[in-house]
């Protein structure tokens, strides 16, 4: 199974991880927040990401940290990964996030668990929101959709109170 990273390279050709705040100790509200960046300098996908065991894969951790992305860090040690769409919605991006995404078309929104499987269980790392650029099309998957009541709603007040930036 392909990683969302592995995905947007076959699509778009490499990307650069540009790290915009990143906290171990997690002090804000993310751990981590990242862009995608294409060779011309497009940014992708905006990712808000909250660690959520990284003390079971403290070598896996460490590679992610130093600006690795998740699933391909996963694969390289020989994890088994699954990523599990908890909701998918379009989003009218604010102005900070239009500008960065080069257009004020809308965004799509995805949030993600992140599990590790081994040892015949599953361990959730990560819940990430994956903003993704108009450039970013997903012609197979059905949105609105979410996995529970009015999470859409929470997700859009959070981005929507979020200071999106290039670091």
């Amino acid at each position: 199974m392909l990683s969302a990273s592995e995905l947007l390279e076959q699509i778009f050709g490499p990307l650069e991880i540009k790290i915009v705040n990143q906290d171990q100790e997690k002090r804000t509200s993310y751990d981590r927040e990242s862009l995608r960046i294409t060779q011309d300098g497009k940014v992708l996908v905006y990712n808000l990401v909250t660690f959520n065991l990284p003390i079971l894969f403290k070598q896996e951790h460490a590679t992610i940290l130093q600006g690795n992305p998740i699933g391909p860090t996963f694969q390289h040690y020989r994890h088994h990964i699954i990523r599990v769409t908890r909701c998918i919605f379009p989003f009218a991006s604010p102005t900070s996030l239009a500008d960065l995404f080069q257009t004020k078309s809308n965004s799509i929104v995805k949030v993600v668990d992140f599990y590790v499987y081994q040892k015949s269980r599953s361990t959730k790392y990560a819940e990430i929101i994956e903003i993704y650029s108009p450039r970013v099309r997903f012609p197979d998957e059905d949105y609105p959709f979410e996995t529970e009541n009015g999470l859409i709603q929470k997700t859009s007040q959070i981005l929507e109170k979020h200071k999106f930036a290039l670091g």
